[in-house]
């Protein structure tokens, strides 16, 4: 398995390649959000992704301590190009936003 580490404050500064059309399972991104939880430690984070194709959707995601994760699947994966994705932290009436993250995906032979 592919491991992407990334921190919350750089999330805008880089196009993040999180995988090759159809795969499934192969690729993680970890990110550290301690800066967020520090701030709103009862948080609940969501992974709000704009694929290169469709509509907006919540990305399945879990949480370790401060370490937001993301095993990217094969639903994430559908069409090769770009898009992006943000996390929304939300803690009773409060939500806070990340920056937002471009990715990349690239094309299958298939």
């Amino acid at each position: 398995m592919r491991i992407i580490r990334l921190n919350i404050d750089e999330l805008n500064k880089r196009v993040v390649p999180i995988g090759i059309e159809d795969e499934n399972g192969h690729t993680q991104i970890q990110i550290d959000c301690t800066p967020m939880f520090a701030e709103h430690p009862e948080a609940i984070a969501d992974l709000m992704v704009q694929p290169p194709m469709g509509d907006l959707y919540t990305a399945e995601t879990s949480r370790n301590q401060n370490i937001v994760t993301w095993t990217v699947s094969e639903m994430d994966l559908q069409y090769p190009g770009n898009g992006e994705f943000q996390l929304r932290f939300t803690d009773g009436n409060s939500i806070a936003l990340s920056p937002v993250a471009r990715f990349r995906i690239a094309r299958s032979i298939e």
